[in-house]
């Protein structure tokens, strides 16, 4: 399992700037980005070329793509689908 603290880095809506968000807040929160620090982990401290974390990089992006194309082709599912999926206990 990987926990890793995340932030938020834009707004609850379109609508919305952010303009609540004290100065410098994001850009230290981007330090902090956990997809971030481990890249730069894999490079920096385990000697994993750029190149191949760029393609392990790219392989998810497809394969999210692929999955996302699937889920939108998928029939919506029927009301009484959760009855069957969710019970008690």
């Amino acid at each position: 399992f990987i926990e890793a603290l995340t932030y938020r880095f834009v707004g609850h809506s379109r609508s919305d700037p952010g303009k609540y968000r004290p100065e410098g807040e994001l850009d230290r929160w981007r330090l902090k980005d956990p997809l971030a620090v481990g890249r730069r982990r894999l490079i920096e401290e385990h000697r994993v070329a750029e190149s191949d974390v760029d393609a392990i990089v790219e392989e998810v992006r497809d394969t999210l793509e692929r999955v996302r194309e699937k889920a939108l082709a998928a029939p919506f599912p029927k009301p009484d689908a959760s009855a069957r999926e969710f019970k008690d206990g």
